[in-house]
């Protein structure tokens, strides 16, 4: 392949990938990139709103231990971590104090060639309506 061939698919890639996270970024559902130890890498706008956090905020909590911090949350971040859950209900704690219960998801991805994982968040049963 011509190098002018892999700059071509290069940059599409990248203009693929930075398209594919601003869309992320305006979706009606909490959006949250972390890795294997539960550090927080971004957050979309929905996911700060439910939280109540800021993104500067968010670089102080790890994954399965503060927003949600007890002993359940914790071992399924492991069953989480390990592969073996991959949806579930949870209640967080929103910066206000208040609690918020959520369905989430949570998928293995990587990240400039590192292991992380993409969660996806929306309140406790709430349905999209669909026409």
């Amino acid at each position: 392949m011509g190098k002018e061939v892999e700059a071509g698919t290069r940059s599409s890639e990248l203009i693929h990938a930075t398209v594919l996270w601003d869309a992320w970024q305006d979706a009606d559902i909490g959006v949250v990139l972390f890795d294997d130890s539960g550090r927080y890498h971004a957050t979309n706008r929905a996911y700060l709103t439910m939280t109540g956090r800021t993104r500067a905020g968010t670089e102080r909590l790890r994954a399965g231990h503060n927003l949600a911090d007890d002993p359940e949350s914790r071992a399924r971040f492991v069953e989480i971590i390990k592969g073996d859950l991959s949806h579930g209900r949870a209640t967080i704690e929103r910066a206000d104090g208040e609690s918020l219960e959520v369905d989430y998801l949570v998928t293995p991805t990587t990240v400039a060639g590192l292991p992380d994982f993409i969660g996806l968040m929306w309140p406790a049963g709430a349905a999209r309506k669909t026409s």
